[in-house]
Parts: C-alpha cells; structure tokens; sequence
C-alpha cells in the first residue's frame, strides 16, 4: 500500500466527506476546512514569509510563524512585507562583532522582537540549523534572491542601504562570510557587481563598499564594513561605529535577510503512523561559552600590552586534579564569580 503524509491523508477524507454531505444537501462547517496558513499562530504556521503575502497579499510587516519539514516545532520570524514584494526573512541584526559561529548568537525571540534602534546594536544571529530549516530542505543556491543586506550610511540612522549577493555554489547556510564564499552577483546601492566573494567588494573606498573579515585596519572588528572613508564612531548611539582614529572604516548597524519562496502545498512531511511516531533521542550538543568559576586570571604582563596575541589566558590544560594556564597574566585570583 502506498505512503501518504498525513496532510494528504487529512484532505482525502476532508473531500470524501464533502462529497457524501453535499449529496445529503447539509452545508459543510467551516471548522472543517484546511486552516489557512497565514502564519498568525502556530496552528497556522507558514511555510515562509513569502507564502505569507501570498495568503495575504496586505500583510504588514511583523513577526509570523514559520514551519517546514526541517522545522519541526514552528519558529517566530520577523518578516519584511514591504520591500521589493516582500517576504524576506530577517536571520540576524547589529552593529559590531557578528559571530562567525555556526550556532549564531542569541534566540529566535532575541532576532525578531527588536529589529532596529539602539537597542538592535548588540547582534543577534538565527542558528544555522535554523537559517537551514527555513529553507526546506532546498540548497542556499537554489534561491534566486541570495542574501539581501540593509545598512545605515549615517550615524543618526535616517539613510540606508540596500545590497544583495547570490552564492555561486552553496548548499546551505554559515556564518562564516569572512571566508570568502563565492558569489555570482552583488549590489551595493545602485552599484552591481559579478564574480566576486563575501569577503570584500565594492566600487569606492566609503559606502560603496562591503567587507567581511577581520583586520587590525579597524581593529578586528566583525561586521558588514565599510570602507575606509566610512566613518563612525564609538558613540553608543552611533548607528555606524568605529574605534580607530578619525572614524574611518565604519561598521555600520546592519540587517541580514533571505527569501525562500516556499509554499505549504510544495512541501512533503513524513507519514505519521496510527500509533504515533517513535521516541527521539535528543543529542547532545557542546556549549560554546566557557561556565562559570571561582578562579581566573587578571592584570596584563609585559607591559600591560593589549594586542592580540598579549591575552590573559592563551593555553590551559588539566593535569589530575592541578590546571595549568599560560598566558600573559600577572596573577592568579578566586572571586564568588567570574568567568573565564
């Protein structure tokens, strides 16, 4: 006997049902139909924010429930609903250091509930297990509409920028875009370019361009960049920031969007059997911040040097019941908390 998911299953009986009630002249209760997939609860996830506007072609700009295959309990996403269309899916948002960790930073609730302002400065970046999830199963470069990018070009935040860039070959989703990941086209502005990669492009050397990787020119600093005669500043309310001398090489305030245009309909869902699915066992995942500890290191040694190879701890190591650390420090200290 063939398989059947059991959204199919549910609308084979919902038609057989029809039909024997409309020979009977009984008017079907509305209760009865396929909910539609507005994204207003979790009942009603959508597929994407696309399918969304499509369900809803005046849907506002806001946080909508998504749902697919590889997402398996339905995610809160902010959608964009107003540009070029819509539907874009906002996946992270900030001003300085991104992570390039694949885990992201912060949750879900963190990315969608505020979106912009001072308080967005502080990045916060969906999972990649996520970011993939909301492509349902479908590789990154299948995707026509690549990566879209909205920066700041002034530091009170009233002008911006839009940019896009559409991966050559990439099956799924990282964070790692100071590798320099292939692309087959980018726009900054009204600026188009081709055959370049994430790790730097542009057309000048202020807003008109974009780089990704880390470098002393600005202090390490991770971000979507501009380029030196970007300026910013190290204000707290400063929409582009910037810590070396005379603002150059901004890191402007910056959101990351992709559209998948996914509809319920186009997606397969394993078949659940009458007796319910079989116990799951969730794996364990390491932590990547270190746990709290009572004892650290402090003060700075030769010199009081703060370069990046000057840090406090650089190696550590467990001999029996004795950690041994090595490192630039000048002493060793226990407090009720720290960490290290």
């Amino acid at each position: 006997m063939p398989t059947v998911t059991s959204r199919a299953l549910r609308r084979a009986l919902f038609a057989m049902f029809a039909t024997a009630v409309s020979v009977a002249g009984l008017t079907l209760p509305s209760s009865a139909a396929e909910p539609v997939r507005d994204g207003a609860s979790q009942a009603t996830a959508a597929a994407s924010c696309w399918e969304v506007k499509v369900t809803n072609p005046a849907a506002p700009d806001g946080v909508y429930w998504i749902q697919t295959p590889q997402l398996q309990t339905p995610v809160e996403i902010y959608c964009d609903q107003t540009t070029s269309g819509g539907g874009w899916e906002l996946i992270g948002r900030g001003r300085e250091d991104w992570t390039y960790n694949y885990n992201g930073k912060g949750t879900p609730q963190d990315v969608s509930s505020v979106i912009t302002g001072t308080a967005a400065f502080a990045p916060k970046q969906l999972d990649s297990t996520i970011i993939n999830g909301l492509m349902g199963g479908r590789r990154f470069d299948s995707f026509s509409d690549g990566v879209r990018i909205r920066r700041a070009t002034n530091t009170s935040g009233t002008s911006w920028q839009e940019g896009q860039f559409k991966y050559r070959f990439r099956d799924r989703w990282t964070w790692a875009l100071g590798a320099g990941i292939p692309v087959t086209s980018a726009t900054l502005g009204t600026s188009s370019f081709s055959n370049t990669t994430t790790y730097e492009f542009g057309s000048d050397s202020a807003y008109l361009r974009l780089w990704t990787y880390e470098n002393s020119k600005n202090g390490y600093t991770r971000g979507f960049n501009f380029g030196k005669d970007g300026t910013g500043s190290t204000s707290s309310t400063s929409y582009i920031y910037s810590k070396v001398s005379g603002g150059n090489y901004g890191t402007p305030f910056t959101q990351a969007f992709i559209r998948p245009k996914l509809l319920s309909n186009d997606l397969t869902y394993d078949a659940i059997p009458d007796g319910g699915t079989s116990a799951q066992t969730i794996k364990a995942a390491p932590r990547s911040g270190a746990l709290p500890t009572t004892w650290g290191v402090s003060g700075r040694g030769a010199g009081g040097s703060t370069s990046e190879n000057a840090t406090e701890a650089q190696a550590f190591a467990q001999i029996g019941n004795t950690m041994y650390v090595g490192g630039n420090f000048t002493s060793v200290q226990k407090l009720s908390l720290i960490h290290i």
